[in-house]
């Protein structure tokens, strides 16, 4: 008969990670309510190497016994299971980050629209090229996000290398041009699923956008990863966002900081298109009203900076680790050398570098400041207008950091 030797279990949480434990005394029926998956690795008198055996796969026979695996294993008799030889081994694959310019890429303002080469104004280079002589572009495309100042920006791949949409407009807006790219190599092949205006609905007529949007994303996701990205900011596992169904996902903007996170990119990427500031008026006062409007929540989710990311894994873990404040702008104490992903402040992440300084790891962002806005000490979901303006006693405070671990098991 078959005898446990070891296991490999899921904790029943969307964060959940998988660990090598001991069973031997836990019941079938409990290993099925008290985690969300379970790899048996179990031996065989007939068999020469262990193999292993995924409870999902007998959950119809075995959840309702309240016996151990072994003593299970005791009443199939000469039954077999579905086993497979391919063992699970834990070691994780991480998301990475790597300064474009410090890797060695070059690039240049372009428009996507016209070929790299072309004569044009500056004004109609809006998108960005990049390029590397050794960087095959399919590799980059497929495994690769590209923020521009810590906003993440749709990409699109061509013979001429990778274009970021309005990847150079958001250059000039914000006087900057800090390049990141999260690599998900080790982790899987990624599709960049733009929010379609038509493929957007509410959950019922009565519904605001405001409170939450549904999103058809038209593509199978049973055995695939969903990541979104909404006006640059990077949500992974959090609760801003559900997939609901295959291909189906729920944006809850009631729980995403809009107004503030609107008053912190409209100097970095171009908000243009929502048509919230009338030409004589201060642009940084907005209608609240119309900031949380049907209209401007869907122009938002069609921006070249909000889409989804499809991971060509069936499940990820996102574990975020908070930065050491070292007290002086734009620096922070890393845990580590892995070269992961940071993200401060209201969710933007941190184009960063790191050195080893006396033993401890020092990542120093262009800027970390997080702005106090007046507005939010008031009762400001009732007024008519808010603004940029920000607290006279304390107008802004440097942003706690968080190191990403972005991954999965194996």
């Amino acid at each position: 008969m078959y005898e446990l030797i070891t296991a490999f279990v899921k904790a029943s949480l969307s964060n959940g990670r998988w660990e090598e434990t001991d069973v031997s005394a836990i019941t079938m029926r409990s290993l099925y309510t008290d985690y969300a998956k379970v790899i048996l690795v179990v031996s065989h008198p007939t068999l020469t190497n262990p193999v292993a055996l995924n409870l999902e796969s007998i959950r119809v026979a075995a959840a309702r016994f309240d016996l151990t695996p072994n003593a299970y294993f005791a009443t199939l008799g000469n039954k077999s299971l579905p086993t497979t030889p391919d063992l699970p081994v834990i070691s994780p694959k991480l998301v990475r980050y790597a300064d474009i310019w410090r890797a060695g890429y070059n690039v240049r303002p372009v428009s996507h629209d016209a070929h790299p080469d072309a004569e044009l104004p500056l004004a109609e280079k809006r998108d960005l090229l990049i390029t590397r002589d050794d960087q095959p572009y399919d590799e980059f495309f497929e495994h690769g996000l590209v923020s521009v100042n810590g906003f993440i920006h749709r990409t699109e791949n061509s013979v001429h290398g990778i274009y970021v949409n309005e990847g150079a407009a958001s250059g000039r807006l914000a006087n900057d041009t800090q390049l990141g790219l999260l690599s998900f190599k080790e982790v899987g092949e990624i599709q960049i699923v733009p929010m379609k205006a038509s493929n957007i609905y509410k959950g019922h007529p009565d519904t605001k956008y405001s409170q939450s949007a549904y999103v058809n994303l038209k593509k199978d996701t049973e055995t695939r990863f969903v990541i979104m990205v909404l006006g640059g900011y990077l949500h992974v596992l959090d609760n801003c966002y559900t997939v609901v169904g295959n291909g189906i996902v729920r944006i809850d903007f009631s729980k995403i900081p809009l107004a503030q996170r609107y008053f912190q990119s409209k100097d970095q990427i171009d908000l243009s298109s929502l048509n919230l500031i009338e030409p004589t008026q201060d642009p940084g006062v907005v209608v609240r009203e119309m900031l949380f409007s049907d209209e401007t929540i869907v122009k938002y989710m069609g921006l070249s900076q909000s889409f989804f990311v499809i991971v060509n894994t069936p499940e990820l873990f996102c574990i975020k680790e908070q930065l050491g404040r070292s007290g002086i702008p734009g620096v922070y104490y890393g845990h580590s050398t892995a070269n992961l992903p940071v993200q401060i402040g209201l969710g933007r992440l941190g184009n960063y570098w790191s050195r080893n300084d006396d033993g401890v790891w020092v990542l120093s962002v262009s800027d970390n400041q997080v702005n106090n806005y007046q507005f939010e000490h008031t009762h400001w979901h009732e007024n008519r207008l808010i603004s940029d303006h920000r607290d006279t006693q304390r107008p802004f405070d440097y942003a706690r950091g968080y190191q990403l671990q972005i991954g999965r098991d194996w």
